[in-house]
């Protein structure tokens, strides 16, 4: 019999473990968590029975969330369109994420974006909140830090982030809230691929989901292999 404590311990956990999920992809995110994440397991668990029920659960909202229309479905926002090709698109085109995508998968995946425009200071992903796509810079600077807050001295900056870079992967790939603050540090133009038109492209088209999987890859241990020569000079200094 689950006890107050368990009960607490369980809603201590959705904060840093909520899914959102509505594709064949998600749910195998959600299904690998169950059997490889304890912290994830109890919470997980539930929100499968939920779904499975019929009980709709769209980022992190329950049914009485939700905003309804009139005929008490929930509604859905077409996604934006953009003309291909120009400065912009070059940009978006070189980003690590899309580098080496075939010319069609690149604007059939960008005509499906969205623009953003960021006065500096604005942020455009919160530490411990939900992310729901995939950002290419296409002009500005952006900073990602650790805000300061409980068990921290002050802000602390992890990277900064230029034309062509990109953010947002980490939540993509395991559908956790953001690690990150990412805020502008200039006024900034952004792309955004919503995860779920992503998923839809990934789904339909094996070849496009090997290469966007590998682009990811490599941006990943690029990374990791900068942090490994910044802790070496640590270590050596």
């Amino acid at each position: 019999m689950a006890t107050k404590a368990d009960d607490q311990e369980a809603d201590c956990t959705v904060g840093d473990h909520e899914p959102i999920f509505r594709t064949d992809r998600q749910r195998r995110i959600v299904e690998w968590r169950l059997n490889n994440c304890p912290e994830c397991s109890r919470y997980l668990r539930e929100f499968l029975t939920s779904v499975e029920s019929g009980i709709p659960h769209v980022h992190g909202l329950r049914e009485a969330d939700m905003p309804v229309q009139a005929d008490g479905t929930a509604p859905v926002t077409p996604p934006a369109t953009h003309e291909c090709g120009g400065e912009d698109f070059d940009v978006f085109a070189s980003s690590p994420l899309f580098r080496g995508l075939p010319l069609p998968d690149l604007n059939r995946i960008y005509a499906q974006g969205e623009k953003l425009e960021l006065e500096s200071g604005s942020t455009a992903i919160e530490e411990g909140k939900i992310n729901t796509g995939l950002y290419v810079v296409l002009s500005g600077e952006l900073e990602v830090s650790l805000p300061a807050g409980p068990g921290r001295y002050g802000e602390v900056v992890l990277a900064k982030r230029k034309p062509p870079d990109c953010f947002g992967e980490y939540a993509f790939i395991d559908y956790k809230m953001a690690s990150a603050s990412v805020t502008a540090t200039l006024k900034s133009r952004l792309f955004k691929i919503g995860f779920e038109i992503l998923d839809d492209f990934i789904d339909s088209d094996p070849e496009l989901a090997r290469s966007i999987y590998e682009n990811i890859l490599l941006l990943l241990i690029s990374r990791l292999r900068a942090e490994d020569a910044e802790l070496d000079v640590f270590r050596h200094a």
